[in-house]
């Protein structure tokens, strides 16, 4: 008989809201790429499963190996947590977690009571030579990238894994979970999430790739990548693609000659990242061969409009050039999305409002511009910008369970000045609205009014500073509730 292998997937938060559907669980699907072709694989999905409770309790009565869970920092933590705790109350199955806040902080997670093991970094070869040890009942002490404890509670390490050949690995298992189920809708298409290529060599001091894939970017081939989309084609009805690269135009022949090929098959393609750095370096002739080829949306890092700020996380270009850039994509065929974050620890108020005018600002160089929101700056370890804000005397959460108060709309810093914190969280609240990214991805009709109705005053606010007294906020988080507790959350 073959190993059973349990995985969870805990809800992600707002986003799991803003659509139709949720996203596939990519991120247990990669880890669980090279175990599933040795063991039976079930992933158990708290955004789609009201019954997830009686879900795991039947899984774990097949014994599995080991019980897999994925996080990243904030609300899914507590979701991941409170999954844990179903797997704990009925089972002694050892737990392992992965994904990229435990990567940061492998040494804090794995004294969490909920770990077992942490796999740091990419976790294909790492998490199947962890499921083979355990299957053969052999202690995994030595095995790249792994992080154990011992029942007397002391902590040891593997040796570092090394960057994967992400060209090597095998397409992930899509299999196994109901695609038809994750196939949200986006301006009237259905999409399929996909993964082209890891990493960015890009060294922006906030940015988790300067400690998770070490700055290396790790491509598929541009006829790889073709070749795997076609097969997923056969078993899936999608339109588009859209690619979860941290920077998918690092190599701008390359993200060109993927979008021909998909014209050619009549699906189209829209990107989750690409740096502001790289835009400017395309010329209008790129520009016009990118949408020649079908591209729906371009989402960029633009993250501040204040210059200091630029310069202290070590984003390329001041504010004169990348609004230069910016404006080279007004009244193009594709998306524009333009991402920020406010909240920096030595950023002005000010500052902080020069960055939310100019977000308002791109909104108005044409309809194809949105901007998700305004993010609170969440510092994540290890990095070079957070490394250098302990020394400054900042102080992070100190467990795994104490990160898991932490929120994407509330900072992680100035616990100190209440009042500061507060403001923060209502400038990202207020930035939700701004756009209409809730039309775009076909959110029940009710929500999308409530938004279309409510976007005037968002901006009104945002434009004139009026953040201090937010009260429509406590409404927004009743609602949040109810919508929970419907998905038997």
């Amino acid at each position: 008989m073959r190993p059973f292998v349990l995985l969870l997937q805990p809800g992600v938060g707002d986003m799991d809201d803003f659509r139709d559907r949720p996203t596939p669980p990519v991120s247990l699907l990669a880890a669980a790429t090279l175990v599933a072709r040795d063991c039976e694989v079930q992933i158990v999905d708290q955004r789609l499963l009201p019954d997830w409770r009686e879900r795991i309790r039947d899984a774990l009565s097949r014994q599995p190996v080991v019980v897999g869970v994925t996080t990243l920092p904030g609300p899914m933590i507590r979701n991941a947590l409170e999954m844990v705790a179903e797997v704990r109350a009925h089972s002694r199955t050892p737990v392992v977690w992965g994904g990229t806040h435990v990567s940061l902080i492998p040494e804090q997670a794995i004294r969490s009571p909920a770990v077992d093991y942490v796999v740091v970094g990419e976790g294909e070869v790492a998490f199947a030579s962890l499921v083979d040890h355990l299957s053969r009942g052999r202690q995994p002490r030595d095995v790249p990238g792994v992080w154990g404890k011992d029942p007397d509670g002391s902590v040891y390490q593997g040796p570092p894994s090394p960057v994967l050949a992400f060209d090597r690995l095998p397409l992930p298992p899509y299999h196994l979970v109901p695609m038809e189920d994750y196939l949200y809708s986006h301006r009237g298409t259905r999409r399929l999430d996909y993964l082209s290529s890891r990493g960015c060599p890009h060294t922006c001091s906030y940015c988790y790739n300067n400690v998770f894939y070490r700055n290396a970017w790790t491509p598929r081939p541009a006829h790889q990548v073709l070749e795997e989309i076609a097969r997923l084609r056969e078993r899936y009805a999608f339109d588009t693609v859209y690619f979860l690269d941290d920077n998918f135009f690092v190599d701008v022949a390359r993200g060109w000659r993927i979008g021909l090929g998909l014209r050619d098959m009549g699906i189209g393609y829209e990107t989750q990242g690409v740096d502001i750095q790289t835009v400017a370096a395309m010329s209008d002739r790129d520009l016009d061969r990118l949408e020649a080829s079908g591209l729906g949306k371009l989402t960029i890092g633009v993250e501040s409009a204040c210059d200091r700020t630029r310069r202290l996380i070590r984003k390329w270009g001041d504010r004169r050039a990348v609004l230069a850039t910016l404006r080279r994509l007004a009244g193009r065929s594709f998306l524009v999305l333009t991402s920020f974050i406010i909240g920096f620890p030595f950023e002005t108020w000010e500052e902080i409002q020069e960055t939310i005018d100019f977000a308002l600002e791109l909104q108005s160089l044409g309809r194809n511009f949105r901007f998700p929101q305004l993010y609170n700056y969440i510092p994540l370890p290890g990095t070079p910008l957070a490394r250098a804000l302990e020394q400054a005397g900042f102080h992070f959460p100190e467990s795994l369970e104490a990160w898991a108060e932490i929120d994407w709309d509330r900072s992680a810093l100035f616990r100190e000045n209440p009042q500061k914190l507060d403001r923060l969280a209502s400038i990202a609240f207020l930035s939700k609205f701004v756009d209409r990214k809730f039309e775009d991805y076909g959110a029940r009709p009710g929500v999308a009014a409530l938004y279309r109705l409510y976007r005037p005053v968002a901006c009104a606010r945002l434009r004139h500073g009026w953040t201090d007294w937010v009260p429509e906020r406590r409404a927004y988080a009743v609602v949040k509730r109810l919508a929970a507790r419907r998905r038997g959350r």
